[in-house]
């Protein structure tokens, strides 16, 4: 989901709730990153997903919360053209008219550009894919062998928080930057993605 972004559109101001981040999760608006992840934890484990977490599920949990999501916006908006690729996306998929829909894609991509940098100056951030693909690859030694996090079969709360952290991205400069660097975690993403649809499905079914 791209609810990470940060610039308000018709689209979700059709909605209840106006604050990022927002999912919809089988037709259903769910509001704050906590409920997302449960919501989709059950959707995936069942219900006992909220029981279940291992303090190396919290340490990971509280890792991407407080600290990995403060790469994102210097990434995503790091340069002029990665930001107005962000606001094409947000742009194209909203409800705009032609107008709206140009003025949406550089007034936002310009103002998240300087708003970025503000962003990456506050949490001293040097080099920000440096700080992406670092991210990535602490993550990645903690999978050590396993499919996910703890060596175990299915995804817990760390490996779902920091696939939604990656999902933001996805389709972005920033996301191809961090699977050429770090190809395993584009192993381990698509091993999560398949898991969730599959779960999804089921669900919906």
């Amino acid at each position: 989901h791209r609810d990470l972004h940060s610039f308000p559109t018709r689209r979700s101001s059709d909605l209840e709730y106006r604050k990022v981040p927002f999912a919809i999760i089988n037709g259903r608006q769910i509001n704050s990153s906590n409920i997302i992840i449960n919501s989709v934890g059950r959707i995936v484990q069942g219900e006992e997903f909220v029981n279940s977490y291992s303090e190396g599920q919290r340490t990971w949990r509280h890792w991407v919360d407080d600290k990995f999501v403060h790469t994102l916006p210097p990434n995503i908006y790091r340069t002029w053209n990665e930001a107005v690729q962000a606001f094409e996306y947000i742009s194209t998929n909203g409800n705009f008219s032609s107008v709206d829909r140009m003025a949406v894609k550089y007034a936002g991509a310009g103002a998240m550009y300087f708003v970025s940098k503000k962003l990456k100056k506050k949490h001293n951030i040097e080099d920000e894919r440096a700080a992406l693909i670092n991210g990535a690859a602490a993550f990645e030694r903690a999978l050590g062998d396993g499919p996910f996090l703890d060596g175990h079969k299915t995804p817990g709360v760390g490996d779902l928080v920091f696939f939604g952290a990656l999902r933001s991205i996805e389709g972005l400069q920033a996301f191809d930057d961090l699977t050429e660097a770090r190809p395993r975690i584009v192993l381990w993403y698509h091993r999560l993605k398949e898991t969730v649809d599959a779960n999804s499905k089921r669900v919906r079914e």
